[in-house]
């Protein structure tokens, strides 16, 4: 990744103090990674169906605050919302469910507000709504947000499925990366 970084950085003009990661499934829980091992290159992640699995395994101990986005469906049967080894294809152990993901990184980034919850608008009767869960008060200014899709499967939201509906669940069409856009988007590495 620093190598990939710093290749990137030799032939586009990268704002280094904007630097993010996010991925689905697997690519979330690698963008929890990158902010356990490199905080100080990425200002904030937004991991969608995957957890924190990496602090299941060794300490999440960041250098520096990172702003973490966690968007989990409650119906996801691949990367369950609670902590279980169930999967939808292959096999495995125990994965880190939802709320014990995002509630380690409140632990490690010391936030000190009572979470706030709103519901995000539900337009499109897809059968999903979605209910965001924000800390604050958090070392470094940064946030932490759990979007919880109530009924929403291994999915982007707004995204096109990888496989059908019966083996990934729903997709909410109530939203899309634009959220992710405007949380990642508030953060900036001071120091990058």
């Amino acid at each position: 990744v620093d190598s990939l970084l710093e290749d990137l950085g030799s032939w586009l003009n990268v704002d280094q103090s904007r630097v993010y990661a996010t991925g689905l499934s697997n690519g979330a829980a690698f963008s929890h990674r990158l902010a356990c091992e490199r905080s100080s290159t990425f200002a904030a992640i937004a991991a969608v169906a995957g957890s924190n699995q990496f602090a299941t395994n060794a300490p999440c101990e960041p250098a520096e605050p990172v702003a973490v986005l966690q968007v989990h469906g409650t119906e996801d049967p691949c990367w369950t919302y609670e902590t279980t080894d169930a999967r939808c294809i292959g096999s495995g152990g125990k994965k880190l469910g939802a709320v014990e993901s995002v509630t380690g990184w409140v632990d490690v980034l010391a936030c000190t507000q009572e979470p706030t919850e709103s519901d995000l608008p539900d337009g499109s009767q897809d059968g999903t709504r979605t209910v965001s869960t924000l800390w604050t008060g958090c070392e470094g200014g940064v946030d932490v947000l759990l979007l919880t899709i109530i009924g929403g499967g291994h999915t982007w939201p707004s995204g096109s499925p990888a496989l059908s509906e019966n083996l990934v669940g729903r997709i909410t069409s109530d939203w899309d990366s634009e959220v992710l856009w405007q949380f990642l988007s508030e953060f900036t590495r001071s120091n990058p």
